[in-house]
């Protein structure tokens, strides 16, 4: 049995969560040589989708901090996580695409 789903809904639900982050398993944030590929248009879809993968993959992780940094040519925002079991540690984020984009 197929479902039908009509075309707006479609395009709605493309659209509902941003997808602009890298999927290759090395780039885990763990450094900046691993920073998580942002590729994002404007600051503000950028900035969601970091917290949308940060959500993803350290789920109850909260944000201590966050500052802006470059690993070579590539702007980078680094974020101070405490995870859900007290482990501190920082994420990279690559946000080159998007830095400075409204």
């Amino acid at each position: 049995m197929r479902v039908l789903i009509p075309v707006p809904l479609v395009l709605l639900l493309a659209c509902a969560q941003p997808k602009p982050v890298s999927v290759d398993p090395a780039q885990n944030g763990a450094d900046c040589a691993h920073a998580v590929v942002i590729a994002a248009a404007t600051e503000t879809e950028g900035i969601k989708a970091e917290y949308q993968w940060l959500k993803d993959h350290h789920p109850g992780a909260v944000v201590l901090g966050q500052s802006l940094s470059s690993c070579g040519d590539r702007t980078v925002d680094r974020l101070a996580i405490r995870e859900k079991d007290g482990k501190e540690g920082d994420i990279y984020f690559d946000i080159t695409s998007y830095f400075g984009k409204n």
